[in-house]
């Protein structure tokens, strides 16, 4: 892996050290530097340290995005501009306080780029990487990142961040009433919906809203893309009980929640970056499954792997991007690992009433196991 950091070297002298000559890095404190190394190498990853004088980190961004798109974009800073991060949102994948760290680098970056070995397809690789393909976290996300990051984080005011979006409030209201949270009472408070689904949860929903912001408005598309939601909705419940009833892990429940919101993520993406949609949707059922042997043929990655590698490109949680990667992946279920549970629960939703079936009928571990190797649905 090659990457160009634009900063000063003596900062990083720690992950040079660690690395073991893991990586290939490349060094410029200028902007003209930079263009020269980007224009002689072969770069996957390029790390911004914004706040260098010398340097318009902005300008530098906006120039590998239009000339080099394919390269993995990092913008670090401890600038104190309250918006510094809010201008620059829509040029870099992932954005991160420095001091970079060994293990950021480890396992929101290094992931990206291992994964976009899984794309077979030069022209898809491109398209994927283009205006039009995998698009940047939205502004929304990062404000509601920088507030949770702060000492004095307040619900109330991410709460107010999110009100002002209509489509974001409405999904959130939508999943916080959905009978699987077993409130009696209607939610139409956006701050109480916030404290029922949690912090993580709520950025995996803006992420997915957001996704899906560009398609709205093509009405060929609508069935599909609330199809893929209410099925993308009820893994993610399935995945959370099957994790929560067993364990009583909240952390790791929460985590299987937002994997399985996440888990078509590929679909979507694939609908962005196909604007032939007639030909897309043949490769579509009624229940918008697809036949990913086809998908490979003509794009050169599975919806899977293109739903891993987008996760891998934002920086999400490597057991997040993971269990994306392997949601079709099936073997007999021996263990519940994150990994698997959204690979079973995704088989289940297809039972009807699995999710009363869930509480109802299986006590251990055990019992869940033996019911899930004994369905057709498992063998296949």
């Amino acid at each position: 892996m090659e990457i160009l950091f634009v900063d000063r070297k003596n900062y990083l002298e720690e992950i040079i050290i660690k690395s073991n000559n893991k990586y290939i890095l490349h060094f410029a404190d200028n902007f003209q530097t930079a263009l020269k190394i980007l224009k002689n190498n072969e770069i996957d990853v390029c790390i911004i340290n914004a706040d260098l004088i010398s340097l318009n980190g902005f300008d530098l961004l906006s120039r590998i995005k239009k000339n080099y798109p394919k390269i993995i974009r990092v913008l670090i800073t401890d600038h104190q501009e309250k918006n510094f991060s809010l201008r620059t949102f829509n040029l870099a994948h992932q954005h991160y306080k420095s001091p970079l760290t060994e293990q950021i680098l480890k396992e929101k970056i290094e992931p990206a780029t291992i994964l976009k070995s899984l794309i077979q397809n030069e022209k898809t690789l491109t398209k994927l990487n283009s205006e039009d393909g995998i698009p940047t976290l939205p502004e929304i996300y990062y404000k509601v990142e920088k507030e949770i990051n702060l000492p004095d984080v307040s619900i109330q005011r991410i709460a107010n961040l999110i009100s002002k979006d209509l489509s974001l409030t409405t999904k959130i209201l939508q999943l916080a009433n959905s009978a699987y949270f077993g409130i009696s009472a209607k939610i139409v408070d956006i701050l109480q919906a916030i404290n029922i689904l949690g912090l993580n949860v709520i950025k995996s929903i803006i992420v997915y809203t957001k996704v899906f912001t560009n398609l709205e408005k093509k009405r060929e598309l609508k069935e599909i893309i609330e199809t893929i939601w209410n099925h993308s909705i009820l893994v993610s419940n399935i995945s959370h009980k099957i994790i929560y009833h067993f364990t009583k892990e909240k952390e790791l429940a929460e985590q299987a929640y937002i994997a399985g919101i996440l888990h078509d993520i590929g679909k979507v993406i694939l609908l962005n970056i196909e604007h032939d949609y007639e030909k897309l949707l043949k490769l579509f059922n009624i229940n918008a499954e697809i036949d990913d042997d086809k998908i490979k043929k003509e794009y050169g990655a599975t919806h899977s792997e293109i739903g891993a590698y987008t996760l891998a490109i934002w920086g999400f949680h490597k057991s997040v991007v993971d269990a994306v990667l392997l949601h079709h992946s099936f073997h007999t279920i021996n263990y519940l690992s994150l990994s698997n549970v959204i690979s079973i629960s995704n088989r289940l939703s297809n039972i009807e009433g699995i999710d009363d079936l869930l509480y109802q009928s299986f006590y251990t571990k055990e019992d869940l196991i033996e019911f899930i190797n004994s369905q057709e649905l498992f063998t296949k």
